[in-house]
């Protein structure tokens, strides 16, 4: 029973190994084509070779986590969840993905103005949905959209769900 399991385990350590040598081998290739993006990039038009640069090019970071904390602050802010002992390469994959991600992404649309009701137009929308479906139709209804068993005892922010399943009928 004891070999059984240290037999399985050996296993899974093995497969966390490989899992862990691809995942490396994904990154090193993402960070490499990120890096050939941001080469292409930047690399100086024709135009730019003539002129002079404006201002001094920023000396190197002295500490590489500098970066890496950067790294890790930008992936905050956009949401993006990461380890904390993921490695640099990886960090910059992560970012590079999620910035074109962002970039794609449609804007959310504004949230439609939601048209105010008076229980007067409830009790309308009701009794006409009445007259066409029934007493009972009505009572599913109040009892879905409206979430209580009377206009009465209705919470006003359920008008509008109400009168929107009246008129679908």
């Amino acid at each position: 029973m004891i070999e059984k399991i240290l037999e399985l385990m050996e296993r899974a350590v093995v497969a966390m190994e490989r899992m862990a040598d691809a995942k490396d081998r994904v990154a090193n290739e993402l960070s490499s084509r990120v890096a050939a993006d941001v080469a292409e990039q930047s690399a100086p038009s024709p135009a730019a070779e003539t002129q002079e640069p404006e201002s001094e090019p920023e000396p190197p970071a002295e500490d590489s986590e500098l970066d890496r904390d950067q790294l890790k602050a930008r992936l905050t802010e956009l949401g993006v969840e990461f380890s904390d002992r993921a490695r640099t390469p990886t960090l910059v994959s992560l970012l590079a993905a999620a910035e074109r991600e962002a970039e794609s992404a449609p804007e959310p649309e504004p949230p439609a103005p939601t048209e105010e009701f008076t229980r007067d137009q409830v009790l309308e929308a009701l009794k006409a949905y009445a007259a066409e479906h029934g007493n009972d139709a009505v009572k599913a209804i109040l009892a879905e959209h409206g979430k209580s068993a009377t206009v009465t005892d209705m919470d006003k922010a359920n008008y509008a769900a109400v009168i929107a399943a009246c008129k679908e009928g």
